[in-house]
């Protein structure tokens, strides 16, 4: 990793990517079909209404078993992203490409990222509380946003707001990124833990800071322009789909980067000179 920068990094995760952009649509398309088509039949329409509040204001009522047919969507969408995320880093990085109409469905590998993640976000929540909860007390909770990225309603509160959630972005994504290694090995069917982690991505911090910062960048931007509207809501709906998978794949890709780069000791200066 000698002489690596944040911006080769970010260059090698898009080129994995593009050059990829076939199998990665082979992986995730057939299981996003099969969510859709999952969540359909437990009644979507009827759990969107209800969780936007209109059941609240007489609009609609939950049907029978309304809570558990929410509960199995819920989990078969949690569980789909988690197939999709497993089944594109064993692509990266064993070369295991999809088969049939769908990827291997390794239930163990999966089980162990969501696990993975559990623990990840435990860390995340233990270091960010502190500051939270100073933040919450200086500004009254004003502008305070926990949705990482997600600063829908705060422009009117002016630049502070959107800069405290800019800055609680950049830092969950910060350490996210150092403890990602525990997620790629879990995917592969390996261990590690959140100690090893931190200290294998020690020597690269301030790249994955770098790193963080992009993605600071990138989610404020996109935020805002989301926020523009685009007049139908079919369109928004197609364009946010679009844009939502475009940014999962680049997210899983990224995590695999940092494994190859930290873990691994992939010379990116050496796959660059390959790919020319």
């Amino acid at each position: 990793m000698e002489n690596v920068t944040a911006y080769q990094i970010a260059d090698y995760t898009a080129n994995r990517v593009f050059d990829n952009l076939k199998m990665s649509l082979r992986i995730s398309l057939p299981i996003i079909v099969l969510a859709i088509l999952l969540v359909s039949l437990l009644g979507f329409s009827e759990i969107s209404r209800v969780l936007e509040g209109e059941v609240t204001n007489g609009v609609v009522a939950p049907g029978p078993a309304f809570g558990l047919r929410a509960f199995i969507a819920i989990i078969v969408v949690v569980y789909s992203y988690y197939w999709i995320a497993v089944a594109w880093h064993r692509f990266l990085l064993e070369g295991m490409a999809v088969q049939g109409i769908f990827p291997q469905n390794p239930v163990g590998s999966i089980f162990s990222y969501i696990w993975g993640s559990i623990v990840v976000g435990f860390v995340i929540l233990l270091i960010l509380l502190v500051p939270v909860f100073i933040a919450f007390a200086v500004t009254g909770g004003e502008g305070i946003n926990f949705s990482v990225g997600d600063y829908s309603g705060v422009a009117v509160r002016g630049a502070g707001a959107i800069s405290m959630n800019f800055v609680f972005t950049v830092s969950f994504a910060y350490i996210f990124l150092r403890y990602s290694p525990v997620l790629v090995t879990s995917a592969i069917g390996k261990s590690e833990t959140c100690k090893a982690s931190r200290k294998l991505t020690c020597p690269g911090r301030k790249i994955i800071f770098q790193l963080a910062l992009g993605y600071g960048v990138v989610t404020l931007v996109w935020a805002f322009i989301g926020g523009l509207g685009l007049g139908q809501w079919l369109i928004e709906l197609a364009v946010g789909l679009f844009f939502s998978w475009v940014a999962f794949i680049f997210s899983i890709t990224i995590l695999t980067s940092i494994y190859e780069v930290f873990v691994l000791g992939v010379d990116l200066n050496v796959e660059r000179e390959v790919r020319q």
